[in-house]
């Protein structure tokens, strides 16, 4: 499994965005024109094509020979290899990828912040609460629980449809199988049945343009 990063910097649409949008499908191009916020644009742009730059680099297939499909729940397949795993994440000016070649995988980023405690009851196990309340309430905490709950019902391909309080993301049998990490401000997780394969992948704009344009 190969985890790409990919921050991004806060200076909306320009002339690097324009040069990269016929990289992606049509109709993902017709989604990103309805954001009415440059940084929305810019992110959805970004995350379609770092998941795209990582499943070329992975199957050694040029990245316009990727065809894409849809299972239950709307979770995005690899058509062209289904038993090639993906899953994308994004959060403000961050996006987070994770690739397995040996089947599912889920992901999940989110940054930092006040975290909405009152959530916890209706998503958070007991155990889950406890890890997060003690020995005081922990934002960090809060948020990965909350990436672990996203990466593993992604893994599932249930989304959070998912009866969340049900699932004890710290129990043995799922927490063997989580990779978490913080980078950028940014909580994030992983989950698939193998271990990544080398270290992050920490990717720039400038490398994400020359892979689609030189």
């Amino acid at each position: 499994m190969k985890i790409y990063a990919l921050p991004l910097a806060d200076t909306g649409w320009g002339d690097a965005e324009h040069a990269l949008l016929p990289h992606v499908s049509a109709h993902r191009q017709e989604k990103i024109k309805k954001f009415h916020a440059a940084s929305d644009k810019k992110l959805a742009l970004y995350a379609a094509l770092t998941a795209r730059m990582a499943l070329s680099l992975a199957l050694c297939l040029p990245a316009d020979r990727l065809t894409f499909d849809a299972a239950a729940h709307g979770k995005p397949t690899l058509s062209c290899a289904p038993e090639t795993g993906f899953s994308v994440s994004h959060t403000k000016n961050f996006v987070l990828c994770a690739v397995s070649e040996h089947g599912a995988v889920g992901a999940d980023a989110e940054r930092v912040r006040n975290a909405p405690a009152a959530v916890m009851r209706r998503a958070f196990c007991e155990a889950e609460i406890r890890y997060v309340s003690t020995p005081a309430f922990s934002d960090e905490r809060f948020f990965e629980i909350w990436t672990k709950k996203e990466a593993y019902t992604k893994f599932l391909g249930t989304g959070l449809a998912a009866e969340l309080i049900s699932i004890n993301t710290l129990a043995p049998a799922l927490a063997c199988h989580f990779y978490t990490f913080s980078c950028e401000n940014c909580i994030c997780a992983v989950y698939g049945t193998d271990a990544p394969d080398g270290a992050l992948c920490l990717l720039s704009e400038k490398e994400i343009l020359d892979f689609f344009t030189l």
